[in-house]
């Protein structure tokens, strides 16, 4: 049979889900696919399982500025990476026979390795070999669910559902009696959410519990630098943290001090942050659950990027008119 055209999506990309950068195109996920806006002519590009993507469900993005690459992480522990504007599909994770919640939470680049938070524990894959070197098991009996990695310095950095651990890179990091539990933390045994470490700082997370907020490590205590349960992400950027709720947005300076606080985007339109990441020039670039990419400038102009596309993925019925 002879085959005429190529297939090409109709998926609605306004509901993004994360976000990362990688030179000079930003990485936008949705559920369904990618969509790569390219800031120097602001060409766009689509990616999803019909044009290469290996699968749905996508649960975490992030890009590697030294090995300049891009793994996409799915619900089912499935890996894609994008690199040299191809697509190598990984699905060892998924396929293994580990029982337990093999989703990607989070990705957290170290030289060559790539610590992939799940929640059969902290998978350690090298990104030069495209192959898993180790899976890391905190506790003697059974891993506690990974939410997040960061490294400072010469230790790694674990926020779990049991609280934060951490160890030193130069130990066996598949031995557990090398993991510490950090009893110095408030809550020291409830969930911790989110870990980040930017500027030589390290912030913790916490959404639920007794000790709601954000916290930043000082020399001799953990210090509040924002109360409640609101906070959704901590986002390692290139120009520093950023901590977003899906209604307000706090750009941090390297002291750890704010920079730029946001509540709308200056029109009518809801705030719907899901993630956000500021570049070296100190733009935030905002993945919003209901306008797709968002683009701020500290001149106070925002610039909504959107695909054409359903208003959502759910169609079930099709029709045609006057070619249309």
């Amino acid at each position: 049979m002879a085959q005429s055209g190529t297939w090409r999506d109709h998926l609605n990309y306004d509901k993004a889900l994360s976000i990362d950068l990688l030179g000079d195109e930003v990485y936008v996920a949705s559920d369904n696919g990618i969509f790569i806006y390219h800031r120097l002519n602001n060409d766009i590009t689509r990616l999803s399982k019909v044009n290469g993507l290996s699968d749905i469900g996508i649960t975490a993005i992030r890009a590697d500025f030294e090995g300049n690459l891009v793994i996409v992480g799915y619900e089912n522990g499935n890996l894609d990476i994008i690199e040299n504007k191809t697509i190598k599909n990984f699905p060892a994770i998924k396929n293994s026979s580990v029982i337990g919640d093999k989703s990607i939470r989070h990705i957290h680049f170290y030289q060559s390795q790539a610590f992939l938070s799940t929640g059969v524990g902290i998978i350690s894959f090298n990104t030069e070999r495209i192959e898993v070197s180790d899976t890391y098991e905190i506790l003697p009996m059974s891993s506690p669910t990974i939410n997040e990695v960061t490294v400072l310095n010469d230790s790694i950095f674990a926020a779990t559902d049991q609280g934060l651990f951490k160890a030193s890179l130069a130990d066996d990091l598949t031995v557990f009696g090398n993991w510490i539990q950090d009893l110095s933390i408030p809550a020291p045994f409830e969930n911790v959410n989110n870990v980040s470490a930017v500027a030589g700082l390290l912030y913790i997370n916490f959404r639920e519990g007794n000790e709601q907020g954000t916290f930043l490590r000082r020399p001799n205590e953990w210090e509040l630098i924002n109360s409640g349960g609101d906070i959704l992400e901590l986002t390692e950027s290139p120009s520093g943290l950023v901590l977003n709720t899906s209604y307000f947005l706090d750009a941090k300076n390297p002291d750890g001090s704010s920079r730029l606080l946001l509540s709308n985007y200056g029109n009518t339109v809801p705030m719907r942050a899901v993630k956000v990441i500021a570049d070296e020039l100190g733009n935030l670039w905002i993945a919003d659950n209901f306008s797709g990419l968002i683009k701020y400038n500290e001149e106070n102009a925002f610039e909504i990027i959107r695909l054409p596309g359903p208003g959502t993925n759910n169609a079930f019925k099709l029709e045609i008119s006057d070619g249309r």
